[in-house]
């Protein structure tokens, strides 16, 4: 084969494959928001020595919250702050997925998905900075309040959605071999374990299941937007 002919081939090939998907890096979404959102954790964890638990007391809460009003502030933000690439992520794979011949209803389920998750993100940290906010002129049942309402929004209100957008973009790119088989099914799995974090609602003792969909999705959003392809494969060699 001469320079000129495999020099055609590869520009022919390359005109067979489509132009590339135009939008913002998947993996610089899902890495920027994994990191706001750690940074968060982090920050009431660690630096403020511990997040009360579901059910703690109206007067533990209270306590910590006064003691820590800042850093609650912060992380609030912080976890506000996630939720905005998460629905850039969203609106990008859905869109990629389309791009690359996905015509199925998987991309409106992963952008559906993706927007409520990031959501119920954003109003828990809203909820979570009002709550430092106001500590000290707040009562401890007024306190408690936000708590559990930053827990419901930021838990078992979050994670089924982002079970969603998981599922949208797993079970498309499967049919589509557009990823990995195995990942699909990983990523599938979280999925799944998300939507059963909504049983956390009646009961706290399932709340594991809102951090292991929680951190298994952030493993997912990384791995898809790794390997998630720009452009549509070439049908022919």
């Amino acid at each position: 084969m001469t320079a000129q002919t495999e020099t055609t081939f590869r520009t022919d090939r390359a005109a067979r494959a489509g132009p590339p998907h135009r939008g913002p890096s998947l993996l610089l979404l899902a890495g920027v928001h994994v990191a706001l959102f750690l940074a968060a954790v982090v920050t009431l964890n660690v630096l403020a020595g511990g997040w009360p638990l579901p059910g703690a007391a109206a007067g533990e809460i209270r306590a910590f919250v006064v003691d820590n009003r800042d850093l609650v502030r912060v992380a609030g933000m912080l976890q506000f702050g996630a939720a905005v690439p998460l629905g850039l992520y969203a609106a990008t794979a859905s869109s990629r997925l389309r791009h690359l011949g996905v015509r199925a209803a998987g991309t409106t389920i992963a952008l559906v998905g993706g927007t409520g998750a990031a959501l119920t993100l954003a109003v828990a940290g809203l909820v979570v900075t009002t709550a430092g906010a106001t500590a000290t002129a707040a009562d401890p049942g007024t306190l408690a309040v936000l708590h559990r309402l930053a827990f419901v929004l930021g838990g078992p209100g979050h994670v089924p959605f982002l079970g969603l957008l998981l599922a949208g973009i797993a079970v498309t790119s499967f049919f589509a071999r557009l990823l990995p088989r195995w990942l699909c099914a990983a990523v599938v799995l979280v999925a799944v374990i998300g939507e059963l974090a909504t049983l956390a609602l009646a009961t706290d003792a399932l709340a594991a299941l809102t951090a292991i969909a929680r951190f298994g999705g952030f493993g997912a959003l990384l791995a898809a937007g790794a390997l998630l392809p720009t452009r549509r494969p070439a049908r022919t060699s």
